[in-house]
C-alpha cells in the first residue's frame, strides 16, 4: 500500500491555513504529499519552515483495470458519466486524426 507523507506545522504556524513560497497549500496547518514528493520536500518543509512530516497508509478510491486495447468498448466506459464518455470519443478522435496525418506525412516523404 502507498504512503502518503503529511506535513504538520509546529510552533506559531500551527493550524494555519496558508500556501507557503507559493506553491505547497497548507489547510489547518497540514500538507499531504504522495511519497517521493515528501522525501524530496522534507528538509526544506521540516528543517526551514518548521514542520513535522508524518507517514499515512493512502486509503484512496478502488482502482479499477481498463481495457488494455485502447478501444472505447462498453466494457472499457462502463461507470463513466455521458460527459466522460463524449470526452473519450472525443480524444479517440482526435487521437485517430493525430496517427492519420503521421501515416500520411511518412508515406509523403517515402515518395
Amino acid at each position: 500500500m502507498a504512503k502518503i507523507g503529511v506535513f504538520t506545522f509546529k510552533g506559531p504556524r500551527e493550524g494555519q491555513t496558508i500556501k507557503l513560497m507559493d506553491r505547497y497549500q497548507f489547510v489547518d496547518g497540514v500538507f499531504k504529499a504522495n511519497a517521493t514528493d515528501a522525501l524530496l520536500m522534507e528538509q526544506m518543509l521540516c528543517t526551514f519552515n518548521g514542520c513535522e512530516l508524518t507517514w499515512e497508509d493512502e486509503s484512496g478510491p478502488e482502482v479499477t483495470e481498463h481495457s488494455d486495447d485502447g478501444s472505447l468498448a462498453k466494457k472499457s466506459t462502463k461507470g463513466m458519466t455521458a460527459g466522460e464518455k463524449l470526452a473519450a470519443q472525443d480524444l479517440a478522435a482526435k487521437l485517430n486524426v493525430a496517427e492519420e496525418n503521421k501515416a500520411a506525412k511518412i508515406e509523403s516523404a517515402k515518395s
